[in-house]
């Protein structure tokens, strides 16, 4: 499930897929508990190497099912951001 993951996300051409992805709240949270497995392994492997079954799985049903509509809103929340720190300028 790790290459089929890593193919469909980070392999992608598709930026906003990634971006969707990524931003995606249970993602991020699922992320930063593996970033912290993995440095708890001095670095070792992936990240992805050290996720449960039911988190790979997780992760696997949020990339298979990012839909337009993700990254329309990926985009927006992006346009959102630039916006507002220009307007901080």
């Amino acid at each position: 499930m790790i290459k089929e993951l890593t193919y469909m996300i980070d392999e992608s051409d598709d930026v906003w897929r990634k971006i969707a992805f990524y931003s995606d709240q249970r993602v991020q949270e699922i992320l930063d508990t593996l970033y912290a497995r993995w440095g708890n392994a001095n670095y070792e492997k992936t990240p992805l190497d050290y996720a449960s079954d039911e988190e790979l799985k997780e992760l696997y049903d949020k990339a298979i099912h990012i839909k337009e509509e993700d990254k329309d809103r990926a985009m927006l929340n992006m346009y959102r951001k630039i916006a507002l720190s220009s307007e901080e300028e």
